[in-house]
């Protein structure tokens, strides 16, 4: 292929890219901390045709495009309809999309198993064995927990019984929520709370019993707002963009409603919505987004603003600071997986988005995605491997997958034996109608495997050219 050629397809691709593709509206500066968040995502069945599956993986494909890529997912309850592990499946195999590893799940009334034979105890084993393996929950023996994100706290509550409606939250949930509230606190710095229910009197329709957290309102209610730096984010009550105080600051702190991903009955009532959350030094944006439509609705946004924080010059001389105890390396731990963790055989590694901690003694962390050693990985083999990454004299493992390809050139849009851009491209073209059926293998270029051939596909043909991926979602 001549120079003008090459030219020719990168102008083409271009100009598809930019038509198709949800642009973020550049920040004048880089968000300290991004990340998207939505709720009652009410995954149904086992099924690729369950629309709220596919509203669920969708809306994490979107977040893939935005220019500011999110640094974590928060799913604020009510992740399936049921509990049930069919669901369960469905609802992780959707979290495969996310662009990042960094997934933090809640425990909704509708997991919490009020209509299974098992009650509360099978609910949570199970809610434990996808979310707490996966790492978008706990691994622990309770439903709450916390987690650190680029310096940013994020504490998730949750209930310990399998009520109709309401949360349970027990004494020592309410003790550990204390403790973490004030572990770190600072008053620029937002803490960021997550339950699926909301405090009652807050948003639109929470003065109604079915619609808050329950018998603790009160109690959680006044841990939370000795600190006017939280931000507590609730889904639960199905309240769309735009209804009755979706954003309330009472002066002790900030409540914000998350609409369903499901669907809403009040205010915007599309169900493909999420919020994109940027944080500023001063300031956190809640930007309103339509995933289905592409679309920023920017009469949705929300705006919290803190105290900047500024490290002030000394009048006078400082007092000498006693010699600080030396801090030693106590242990390290996974920050973010692998973007890639599935393998075919006989491809290389990749250290792409892996990350770890470093934790000392004096409960400092900072956090590295290089210096350290990566030992155990093989492919020439399928099967589940055990990598162990090692740093000075510490270690800790993950796991990574090795399959044999299925076979099938999936990806291969043009049938000529090889899949590139060329492919990503023919797919897109296709999307937008500017070639026919005729023109491009259908079978092959529906690499998603929901029978339609759009601008999901090219991206994920662009990914496997590039080797960001080695398998398509159709041959999973």
């Amino acid at each position: 292929m001549n120079k003008i050629n090459k030219t020719l397809i990168l102008f083409l691709c271009s100009i598809l890219l930019l038509n198709i593709l949800p642009l973020n509206s550049v920040a004048a500066n880089k968000p300290l901390l991004s990340f998207a968040i939505m709720s009652d995502t009410h995954v149904l069945s086992d099924s690729d045709s369950c629309s709220y599956y596919n509203r669920l993986r969708n809306g994490l494909l979107d977040t893939a495009t935005y220019s500011n890529k999110p640094d974590a997912v928060v799913i604020a309850g009510d992740l399936t309809d049921g509990g049930y592990e069919y669901q369960y499946k469905r609802f992780v195999k959707a979290l495969g999309s996310s662009p990042t590893s960094n997934i933090l799940t809640v425990m909704g009334n509708h997991d919490a198993g009020r209509h299974q034979t098992g009650g509360y105890t099978e609910a949570f084993a199970r809610y434990k064995k996808y979310c707490g393996t996966y790492g978008c929950g706990t691994n622990s023996s309770v439903p709450y927990y916390d987690r650190w994100i680029n310096g940013y706290h994020f504490i998730v509550i949750s209930t310990e019984a399998a009520l109709k409606d309401q949360a349970y939250i027990s004494n020592t949930q309410l003790n550990w929520l204390e403790t973490k509230l004030a572990e770190k606190a600072e008053p620029e710095k937002p803490i960021f709370v997550i339950s699926h229910q909301a405090i009652k009197g807050t948003h639109g329709r929470t003065e109604k019993d079915e619609e808050n957290l329950g018998a603790q309102n009160d109690q959680v209610k006044a841990l939370i707002e000795k600190y006017p730096q939280v931000i507590f984010m609730s889904g639960h009550t199905h309240n769309g963009f735009g209804y009755t105080n979706s954003y309330v600051n009472n002066g002790k702190c900030s409540y914000v409603h998350i609409p369903p991903t499901k669907g809403a009955p009040y205010g915007y009532t599309s169900g493909s919505v999420l919020y994109f959350v940027e944080v500023y030094n001063g300031k956190v944006v809640f930007r309103a987004r339509d995933f289905g439509t592409k679309q920023w609705l920017t009469q949705y946004d929300i705006t919290i603003k803190f105290p900047e924080k500024i490290t002030p010059k000394p009048t006078q001389a400082p007092t000498p600071s006693p010699t600080p105890v030396p801090k030693t390396l106590e242990s390290i731990s996974i920050n973010t997986m692998p973007t890639k963790t599935k393998y075919a055989v006989g491809k290389p590694f990749s250290t792409l988005g892996l990350s770890i901690n470093l934790v000392y003694s004096d409960e400092s962390v900072d956090t590295i995605s290089s210096d350290f050693e990566i030992s155990g990985f093989e492919s020439e083999t399928a099967g589940t491997k055990t990598l162990t990454i090692s740093y000075l004299d510490y270690t800790t493992t993950f796991d990574i997958e090795v399959k044999e390809p299925s076979g099938i050139p999936y990806g291969d849009a043009d049938s000529n034996g090889s899949i590139n851009a060329m492919d990503a491209m023919i797919a897109l073209q296709h999307s937008v109608e500017l070639i026919s059926d005729d023109a491009i293998n259908l079978t092959l270029a529906d690499v998603d495997g929901n029978s339609i051939v759009d601008s999901v596909d090219a991206m994920l043909i662009l990914q496997f050219d590039v080797e960001i991926i080695d398998f398509f979602p159709v041959e999973e």
